[in-house]
């Protein structure tokens, strides 16, 4: 069996873990329809079916359900306009009840394999209330080698944190939690020394542009919707998992070029180190010895050129590449910056594709 086919097969798996659910949550919802139809619904009940619905409207699309996934949400968007449930409900009770007679494999709940001691190549934290989504995200990860801590909500996660940040690698929240949500708990970590480095993508149900403001200028580097594709979602992470704990120096006293260069290579998942000017980067180059630097030829303090040859003259950094920054026009800067031992350059004004293809093909190579 290839590893993309048993990968598939624990998805599977994880899918009739969800029509199990549905089938438990079931009477629960029946009673709350018939209920909802002749007297006053009582607001923990209410409370109770929103929650559940929530959870199906997130997860049955990533299973196929697509009708049923829309059923619950429209059910969903009833309660939050405070429309009594009915024909949604009725149409949601029906379409349910025929997927769990019809898809249901197995009254065995299917768990994913048991890692027992095993060392691992990653640890990951994930923080998420609704099981299904919690379930597919472990599952990518466990295929990426990834030791995983998982909570249920936000006071939970950031004990589990406390006791293993030294060893953790990526921490993935889901917005929506309990007792602390996804920002909040964002925020404490920012504010931690042990934990601010560490990547953190948040989960949504849809994208919000205040969201993604709140989440990005609190430390996130990336959003992931939700439902998500499993090998879509796996990939992304693998790829922040990849780049984490490598280090870029952007030494650039251009502050627009500067910003966009550290915010792009913050959401590939890479520690980003930044100075304004020559002297500067000389001297994180010298402390925090980076993986590359991407370098500007023309620099306050000290130029690119000067930076490189002092780079070159000293053995504990010599061997580290560098990319340079130079105008179009100015080919004698770019034939300078390699007699001097720039590993390549780009032009300004760049496409910032390339010059991110350039420097993670010299990460690669060293």
């Amino acid at each position: 069996m290839t590893d993309k086919q048993d990968f598939q097969k624990k998805i599977g798996a994880i899918g009739q873990n969800f029509l199990l659910k549905l089938k438990a949550d079931l009477p629960f919802l029946e009673k709350f329809s018939d209920h909802s139809k002749v007297a006053k619904i009582k607001e923990e009940d209410q409370n109770e079916a929103a929650k559940k619905m929530h959870k199906i409207a997130g997860s049955a699309k990533i299973f196929g359900f697509e009708k049923l996934g829309n059923f619950a949400a429209a059910v969903e968007n009833n309660f939050k306009n405070k429309i009594r449930p009915s024909e949604a409900f009725a149409d949601f009770l029906q379409e349910a009840k025929s997927i769990v007679e019809s898809k249901l494999k197995t009254q065995k709940k299917i768990s994913l394999a048991d890692e027992g001691k095993k060392k691992f190549k990653y640890c990951a934290a994930i923080a998420e209330d609704d099981d299904v989504a919690r379930e597919l995200a472990k599952q990518a990860l466990q295929e990426l080698d990834c030791k995983i801590l998982e909570a249920k909500d936000g006071v939970e996660i950031l004990k589990k944190i406390k006791n293993s940040s030294d060893e953790l690698d990526l921490i993935i929240l889901a917005i929506n939690m309990p007792k602390k949500n996804g920002f909040e708990v964002l925020e404490a970590l920012k504010k931690n020394s042990a934990t601010k480095e560490i990547p953190v993508v948040m989960l949504a149900q849809k994208i919000d542009s205040d969201d993604v403001l709140r989440g990005m200028s609190s430390g996130a580097i990336d959003y992931i919707t939700q439902p998500f594709e499993t090998e879509n979602f796996k990939k992304r992470i693998g790829e922040i998992l990849q780049n984490f704990r490598q280090k870029i120096l952007v030494a650039d006293d251009d502050e627009l070029i500067h910003d966009v260069l550290s915010e792009h290579f913050r959401r590939l998942g890479y520690l980003v180190l930044s100075a304004k000017n020559g002297k500067e980067a000389l001297e994180i180059i010298a402390e925090q010895k980076p993986n590359i630097v991407i370098l500007d030829y023309m620099m306050p303090a000290l130029d690119g050129i000067a930076v490189l040859k002092k780079m070159k003259s000293n053995p504990e950094i010599s061997d580290i590449p560098v990319v340079m920054l130079t105008v179009k026009s100015q080919q004698e800067n770019i034939l300078q910056g390699l007699k001097s031992g720039a590993n390549d350059y780009v032009t300004k004004p760049f496409d910032i594709e390339e010059l991110s293809q350039r420097v993670i093909g010299i990460l690669k190579r060293y």
